[in-house]
């Protein structure tokens, strides 16, 4: 056989050996390893196990912030009780101002007026202004001041000189007195002539000017001077 056909026939053999080896692998892939029946199952139930677990911690941290919060908001209301408490001292002690609706009283000497012979003009005065005082606290008034001075339970009037001496600040008249509480029980009380005999009589007299106004809107200042445990006692058993 001649050299030329003899490579041809091998050159054909070669490819229908190639063609044959590429229909094998198609028709038998390798084989893949496949999982038993049990094992996706196995899986299935260990993700199921984790997840419980995870939800169980996450449910003991939720219960534990919900008490912290119990916790948190009991101490908060006690806070808050106590600055309510604190709050109200410092309402009933004067350390705070007060707004509200009253009234306003002018109480001055009328110069040339007939005075009375029996008791000095200051003393009268100093007198006049402490029972105008009581007789406010009696009708409900909350708050009481006199030139600006905030009245406390504890505060007196005493006469010095030409002047009152009140909360140690001197004052002169006229004397401006500031109540808040109801309006008009408030100027029954003071018209009321067997209430303030004293203060009627020099009014009669033309040696007194005592006026009353009521008002909506007053703002009495709060105590400015030196608090003692004195007034704290009163305050709390007021």
């Amino acid at each position: 056989m001649p050299n030329s056909i003899k490579h041809f026939v091998l050159f054909l053999l070669g490819i229908s050996i190639a063609i044959l080896g590429s229909a094998v692998v198609a028709v038998s892939p390798l084989a893949r390893p496949t999982l038993g029946p049990a094992e996706p199952y196995q899986e299935l139930t260990a993700s199921l196990s984790e997840l419980q677990t995870e939800k169980t911690v996450l449910e003991d941290q939720v219960a534990s912030l919900r008490r912290q919060l119990k916790v948190a908001e009991t101490d908060a209301l006690i806070a808050r009780s106590e600055l309510q408490k604190l709050h109200n001292l410092e309402e009933e002690v004067g350390l705070t101002a007060k707004k509200g609706a009253g009234v306003i009283i002018a109480l001055e000497d009328v110069p040339g007026g007939a005075l009375s012979t029996e008791v000095p003009e200051e003393v009268c005065h100093a007198a006049n202004l402490r029972d105008i005082i009581n007789l406010l606290r009696l009708a409900g008034a909350e708050a009481i001041s006199i030139n600006e001075q905030r009245i406390l339970l504890s505060s007196t009037t005493i006469c010095i000189d030409n002047g009152i001496l009140i909360n140690n600040t001197k004052s002169l008249s006229p004397f401006i007195i500031k109540a808040i509480g109801d309006p008009d029980t408030l100027r029954d009380f003071l018209t009321t002539k067997s209430y303030l005999p004293q203060i009627q009589q020099r009014k009669d007299q033309g040696s007194l000017k005592f006026e009353i106004n009521t008002s909506a809107d007053l703002v009495i200042t709060e105590f400015k001077g030196q608090l003692t445990t004195k007034e704290v006692r009163l305050a709390k058993t007021k």
